[in-house]
């Protein structure tokens, strides 16, 4: 690296450049989530006023997500270096392959754990955080707290949500990767175009939106964000 100091200069520009279009991403699509489940709920499209309207709980939102992100890359860093260090340590002890591969089946098995369990927290945060916030005006926090009074007491409910979306979701994939071969991968390309490939999901995105809408509604009046008119 010392004897390259353009290439240096470059990754280290290349490095924070991403992290800046990450964050400045973040930001952007926390108030999205809201316009979006505004124009959801209501059966509109508008775009001005709901990114005015939810500044405030986007910005929350935005801090939170990006505070999650940061302890998500700290954690798992921190156990993949775990793990290359216990196995390159195993290697220089001489340890047999079989012992090798039990441990890091081992250790495999609890990074899978860890994803799952960041998997859900950004499920739910996504699904029924947003919405709660969404209804009560309230910041991230207030609407972790209150979730987590549902979820504690309807975790089983909850977590079988979960197993449900994952499933949907994998039926999605299967039938986008089967569109992309039967149109002979043209249709992957078409789906990887911004606005083409937004409409063409727009009625998953909606149907996955709904759900958790629906979902969290039958748990009170508190929580339901559908009323009489919206459904007419």
């Amino acid at each position: 690296m010392n004897n390259n100091p353009e290439w240096t200069a470059l990754i280290i520009t290349g490095v924070v450049a991403l992290v800046v279009l990450i964050v400045v991403l973040t930001w952007l699509s926390s108030r999205g989530k809201f316009m979006f489940l505004d124009n959801v709920v209501h059966n509109r499209a508008l775009v001005k006023q709901p990114w005015a309207q939810f500044k405030t709980i986007g910005n929350s939102l935005f801090m939170w997500r990006l505070g999650f992100g940061i302890v998500c890359l700290i954690i798992f860093s921190a156990y993949i270096s775990y793990i290359y260090l216990e196995l390159f340590d195993m290697y220089e002890q001489y340890a047999s392959d079989m012992d090798m591969i039990i441990a890091a089946l081992k250790m495999g098995v609890f990074f899978v754990i860890m994803l799952i369990i960041a998997a859900y927290i950004s499920l739910f945060l996504e699904d029924f955080v947003v919405p709660i916030m969404y209804k009560n005006n309230s910041r991230a926090w207030i609407g972790w707290s209150s979730f987590m009074t549902l979820f504690s007491s309807n975790f089983v409910y909850f977590m079988l949500y979960g197993l449900l979306v994952f499933l949907l979701f994998t039926c999605v994939v299967i039938i986008v990767i089967v569109f992309g071969i039967i149109t002979c991968c043209l249709g992957f390309g078409l789906l990887m175009i911004p606005y083409i490939g937004s409409v063409i999901f727009l009625p998953v995105t909606v149907t996955f939106r709904a759900l958790s809408l629906e979902f969290l509604g039958q748990f009170g009046e508190e929580y339901k964000l559908f009323t009489d008119e919206t459904a007419e």
